[in-house]
């Protein structure tokens, strides 16, 4: 490897970058859209927690009353190895859009040194790593909050190069290699996009099964050492996995036999239709209110630059690189997957028989298998301009340019708005602006289609230029591709920058914000300083807007409500079946306070404070609400009743108190009690529950905590003893007469097994690398 061809391509992608990304250098913009605020809040909680307690909260009380942490991959950034890299060089002030910009780096250096693999030249393999981290899709994923995607898919080209690597020379040292990049792929956990890197690691050793070029002993020898490398990475990522797996049976994820259902899974399906913003980005409208493709919406379009598109099919068609066959069927696949519902029978073929296949859902997201394989083949595409210039027949093409160009003028000259806006639909979303809103739309969908295609008719010239004056002898070669690469950054930047800002008439919304709305969304107002001033354990009901905000989480206050992509079934369950309308369910729910933006009347709440709570990016007066029937977290029941089938039925037509009567679903051997008993909480953390009883008799003790039984145990004067599940979703004990200490400990066993295997596994690829120096250094 040639240090210094490594060092000028990540200065020039560094220098790219920060013009891209010019505001958020110094901190004092961020992307700041609801996918990056919830998790900020989450984090901050957790850290909050953590600081208390000394003790990292692998239960995460404040959403939908509680859920695990790790195992509904909730800030699993700690379980990353490179983020202690990230924390060290965060700690000396540098704001967080230099992670990303690294992780950007870092991906086109894998395609760099991936096309160096296929023995491209220095400025053919630059353009392909430069078109990979200029992908409209890679820079969508930061701007909208979704950075573990593009983190996730930056070590795609990581992983195919390693795999080269040990197929030309199986050494132990790149068995070693290959593991610790998909380990830490696996580890930036993004799921769906690491599954379909292995879908396209599956056909690569297939084509080298397949290949009978090869020496057999050789080809055997390097899929040993793939799948040893894969299975070595894989255990690098089990302190996250081995947890998540635990916890997929309980989560929404585990529901529909096993996934989510078809028609779930593939709203964001992609659509022949859309193949047409490869070309022209706004073809189906650029995203937002102007969008007017087949899924429910979208940010942004599948761009992925004309000249890069043009040199991927040069590629695909003319390189005399074996290995292009891996990308051209990539791209082929890729496409026909990402159809998902359009091409149902495709799809429902890996979604039925694929395993964790049906737990995805936005078929288009493979895309990115196929914009990676494109840029790979765009860089073989100029690779072979530059050493077979002379078989073109330069005039013809240069013709065809200019004739395609007053082409696309000519259409739109002959075709007037009137007749463009029939081909137009008329989208859903519009009914709410008013009649005029559909032609105000339509305008900017026009202006957008004809601004690109003049944009697209000037590339084409500018192109039919650099051709001429190379074919005559005007220019060298690296001026030739100094003007190629030029010009796919301009373009690929403009379509990057009306992602990361648009501008006010586009009619789409921008996530570029001054730093100051997060540091506000993270800090306390006048409700949070309320909410704090108790210091009793309780949970918040928030409704209507405020009810699937997780910012009360950053403040440790514990919600019923919540937004998690992942939630526990159960508490799914119940909340769609029995609802929270019940003011007994409210009550076994250890609700104290309900909290509103607008003014309540109800029997059952009584108004205690009226201050500034801040929503939606600014301070709105919101109201908050004593609840009159609380009830503390922990109680006793004066009877059990037990249901087997039907429970969510009967407690949603249940109309006393639970304290009363209790559901269960297994017998026990006392169903009533006394009411001569005290309880005394003595300790409330999120992964440690102490509690203090004392009674005559036996009793039947209810936590008003979230039922999962993985991790979860109790202990009566240190002896264990069976948690049983109450009235659907709760925790309860049975509880000996007299005086006693009882404790509940989140102490899941997949987390320490998990942690330890990834560990060793790491230090084993380590040792591997090593292995391999050491003898190369002995010899």
């Amino acid at each position: 490897m040639d240090k210094n061809k490594v060092m000028i391509f990540s200065l020039i992608s560094l220098f790219i970058l920060m013009i891209l990304f010019n505001k958020l250098l110094f901190g004092d913009y961020k992307f700041i859209g609801p996918d990056a605020l919830s998790p900020a809040a989450i984090a901050q909680g957790i850290e909050l927690s953590e600081n208390k307690t000394g003790e990292y909260p692998l239960w995460m009380p404040w959403v939908f009353s509680g859920l695990p942490s790790v195992h509904s991959m909730q800030n699993i950034s700690e379980y990353y190895f490179p983020h202690l890299v990230i924390n060290f060089v965060e700690k000396f002030g540098l704001p967080r859009i230099w992670n990303y910009i690294f992780h950007f780096i870092f991906g086109g250096l894998g395609c760099f040194l991936l096309l160096k693999r296929f023995k491209v030249d220095d400025f053919s393999a630059i353009f392909g790593g430069i078109a990979f981290i200029l992908n409209p899709y890679l820079i969508t994923m930061v701007v909208h909050g979704h950075g573990s995607q593009m983190m996730t898919a930056v070590y795609i080209p990581w992983v195919i190069w390693s795999i080269n690597k040990i197929k030309d020379n199986p050494k132990i040292s790149n068995m070693g290699i290959l593991a610790i990049i998909i380990g830490f792929q696996l580890q930036r956990a993004h799921v769906q996009i690491a599954y379909y890197t292995w879908m396209l690691v599956g056909l690569y050793i297939l084509l080298m099964f397949l290949n009978k070029v090869t020496l057999s002993h050789q080809k055997n020898k390097a899929i040993i050492m793939i799948f040893v490398g894969l299975f070595i990475g894989l255990c690098i990522s089990f302190n996250i996995y081995i947890p998540v797996l635990e916890y997929t049976e309980y989560s929404i994820r585990g529901g529909s036999n096993g996934g989510t259902g078809f028609e779930y899974a593939t709203q964001w399906s992609f659509s022949l239709l859309e193949i047409g913003t490869f070309f022209i980005p706004s073809f189906c409208g650029f995203g937002g209110l102007t969008y007017w493709g087949g899924m429910p919406f979208t940010d942004y379009p599948n761009y992925m630059g004309i000249i890069v598109l043009i040199f991927a099919i040069i590629g695909g068609v003319k390189s005399k690189v074996s290995d292009k066959i891996l990308f051209i069927l990539a791209i082929a696949f890729a496409l026909l997957l990402s159809l998902g519902k359009n091409f149902s029978i495709f799809y429902g073929f890996f979604y039925d028989y694929l395993p964790f296949f049906k737990k995805f859902r936005v078929p288009v997201m493979i895309l990115i298998i196929m914009q990676f394989s494109v840029s790979i083949l765009s860089g073989m595409g100029m690779y072979y301009l530059k050493n077979r210039f002379q078989l073109f027949k330069i005039h013809k093409i240069l013709k065809s340019i200019v004739l395609a160009a007053v082409l696309f003028l000519v259409i739109f000259f002959l075709f007037s708005k009137e007749i463009i806006y029939t081909f137009l639909p008329k989208s859903d979303l519009l009914k709410r602006y008013g009649i005029k809103a559909q032609e105000v739309i339509n305008n900017i969908r026009y202006d957008n289609i004809v601004n690109e295609i003049q944009f697209l008719v000037i590339i084409l010239v500018l192109i039919s230029v650099l051709l001429y004056l190379y074919n005559n002898k005007k220019i060298k070669w690296i001026s030739l591709a100094y003007g190629f690469i030029l010009l796919s950054i301009i373009d690929l930047n403009i379509v990057n920058r009306k992602i990361i800002e648009p501008s006010k008439e586009s009619y789409r919304s921008s996530s570029l914000s001054p730093s100051i709305i997060k540091k506000r969304y993270l800090a306390t107002d006048e409700v949070i300083d309320f909410l704090k001033n108790d210091t009793t354990k309780y949970r918040i009901f928030p409704i209507g807007q405020l009810s699937n905000q997780n910012r009360w989480s950053a403040f440790n206050l514990e919600s019923i409500y919540g937004y998690h992509p992942a939630k526990l079934n159960n508490y799914n369950d119940f909340m769609s079946q029995v609802g929270f309308e019940n003011i007994n369910i409210l009550q076994m729910l250890n609700v104290k306070y309900l909290v509103s933006l607008q003014p309540l009347e109800h029997p059952f709440f009584e108004q205690v404070f009226i201050g500034k709570l801040y929503h939606n990016n600014q301070y709105q007066e919101a109201y908050v609400y004593y609840f009159k029937k609380y009830l503390d977290r922990a109680f006793f029941v004066d009877k059990l009743k037990i249901i087997n089938e039907d429970i969510l039925n009967y407690i949603k037509n249940y109309n006393d108190s639970f304290i009363k009567e209790s559901i269960i679903n297994k017998d026990v051997k006392l169903k009533e009690f006394s009411s001569n008993r005290e309880i005394k909480t003595t300790n409330f953390t999120p992964n440690k529950i102490d509690i203090k009883t004392k009674s005559e008799s036996e009793q039947f003790l209810v936590i008003s905590e979230i039922y999962y039984p993985q991790g979860w145990n109790a202990y009566i004067n240190n002896k264990p003893t069976e948690i049983y599940q109450v009235n659907s979703i709760l925790r309860g004990i049975s509880v000996p007469p007299g005086s006693n200490e009882i404790s509940f400990r989140f102490n899941p066993y997949d987390v320490r097994i998990g942690s330890i295997f990834s560990l060793l596994s790491f230090i084993l690829s380590i040792l591997l690398i090593i292995f391999n120096l050491y003898k190369k250094n002995e010899k």
